[in-house]
């Protein structure tokens, strides 16, 4: 019977501590609102940054987590790619030591378009650069998450997890 006892004792303090955990942690509805608005603003300002950890090549190439810190970045007329590629390339490059998603370009078209559920938004980015004829695609989530989907006409198609740096 006394062990009864306790194991009922450790079962609702194991709950308590489960319900002030998840408490504890959450954002009320105001913050989680000013940061949709942030989020917002940049992307109508065309000046954010997208950092990403997560890489999912095409074809048969595993995903892996990214041990460097890799971005894009828009800062008004100017596109920075940071970027590590994985993947098939249909057209040999000149330097095939220097990773075709890294460089810096003024020459691109940027649309912004919102997305299916409230709070989300689109982001497509064509490079219109006549050495690199590239398509950003950036599906971004109301809470910064975000996945960045690379078309590179020369080569395999690469997808990016990560979010909108705040």
């Amino acid at each position: 019977f006394r062990s009864m006892k306790t194991i009922i004792k450790l079962f609702l303090g194991s709950i308590f501590a489960l319900i002030m955990t998840g408490c504890g942690t959450s954002k009320n509805t105001s913050q989680f609102e000013n940061e949709q608005y942030d989020i917002k603003e940049k992307l109508e300002k065309a000046s954010f940054e997208f950092s990403t950890n997560y890489v999912v090549p095409m074809g048969n190439f595993p995903p892996r987590y990214l041990t460097s810190n890799y971005s894009v970045k828009l800062s008004g007329d100017t596109l920075y790619s940071y970027l590590p590629y994985f993947g098939v390339a249909y057209v040999a490059p000149m330097n095939s030591s220097d990773s075709p998603l890294i460089f810096t370009t003024k020459d691109f078209d940027y649309q912004l378009t919102k997305g299916k559920k409230a709070g989300n938004w689109n982001v497509k980015i064509d490079v219109k650069d006549k050495r690199k004829q590239l398509r950003y695609i950036l599906n971004i989530y109301n809470n910064g998450k975000a996945d960045l989907i690379v078309n590179d006409f020369s080569r395999q198609s690469i997808r990016f997890q990560g979010e909108i740096e705040k």
